[in-house]
């Protein structure tokens, strides 16, 4: 993936994938998954990040339809 990526055969949300259309639509440079990191929740538990999305250097989104307790705690840990 790259300039304006194509999902391929990806396995993405409806969300993702919805947004990824109108980035590409719009010419928006953006990456998908670009890295991963480990992290280490204020609990002790280790957990992965990877961003679903990535604009320029330090733009990410992450579209869910639903937000749930576990999706909290990593967003939360890795800001």
């Amino acid at each position: 993936m790259g300039k304006y990526c194509k999902l391929g055969k990806r396995r993405a949300s409806g969300w993702e994938r919805l947004l990824c259309r109108y980035l590409c639509e719009k010419k928006v440079v953006h990456f998908h998954r670009p890295y991963k990191v480990k992290l280490s929740t204020a609990s002790g538990r280790t957990i992965t990040y990877e961003p679903d999305i990535q604009i320029g250097g330090n733009i990410i989104i992450e579209p869910h339809g639903i937000i749930d307790k576990q999706f909290i705690e990593k967003i939360t840990t890795f800001l």
